[in-house]
């Protein structure tokens, strides 16, 4: 691997990494790959988390403006799921998981 890929590689994971700082997200990023067979909506993960619906959505979108989560919309539902592009994050987060 080259230096110039490694360090991009590097700052893409740190990048990845500041907005774990949060706990919330954090808790939000492993409840998702605890269920990482299915995609959840904003209201599972509210329910589950003991959220509330304004709180969990504004999470939701930073870590998907941060590409660390995907979303689908499927009909009134909205899914969030792991970014998969996102390979070391997802090394990393499979790591706590299994914690």
């Amino acid at each position: 691997m080259s230096n110039t890929l490694l360090v991009n590689k590097l700052h893409t994971l740190s990048e990845s990494l500041k907005v774990l700082a949060h706990p919330v997200r954090l808790k939000i990023l492993l409840l998702i790959m605890r269920h990482r067979k299915q995609k959840l909506t904003v209201t599972e993960i509210q329910q589950k988390l003991e959220l509330l619906q304004p709180e969990t959505s504004r999470h939701l979108s930073i870590l998907k403006s941060k590409n660390v989560l995907n979303r689908k919309k499927e009909g009134s539902n909205v899914f969030y799921f792991m970014n998969p592009e996102n390979h070391e994050l997802l090394c990393f987060m499979k790591y706590l998981n299994d914690k």
